[in-house]
């Protein structure tokens, strides 16, 4: 089902069978297919990349919060130094 998002001119966002409407960073409409899922059976390189990935993520995991809460303060710095160079 699709929504129209309450704009100046009307942005449709949502599900319509298989096509999503969504907006982007800019304020664009974007229009894609739904995602699938791959019913092909991986190659062994590509499994074992898969399988790099899951390994480096479940050491991650624990310590996500506190590396989201460093990266935010982290940026936000740098957007209030930027922000008084600009100023200046």
């Amino acid at each position: 089902m699709g929504l129209m998002v309450d704009t100046n001119k009307g942005m449709l966002t949502g599900l319509v069978g298989s096509v999503v409407f969504v907006k982007g960073k800019n304020g664009e409409a974007i229009v894609r297919s739904r995602p699938m899922r791959n019913t092909i059976k991986p190659t062994p390189k590509k499994q074992q990349s898969c399988d790099r990935f899951a390994v480096v993520g479940a050491f991650i995991k624990p310590m996500y919060p506190f590396l989201k809460v460093r990266v935010t303060v982290e940026v936000s710095v740098e957007r209030r130094a930027d922000e008084r160079m600009e100023l200046d």
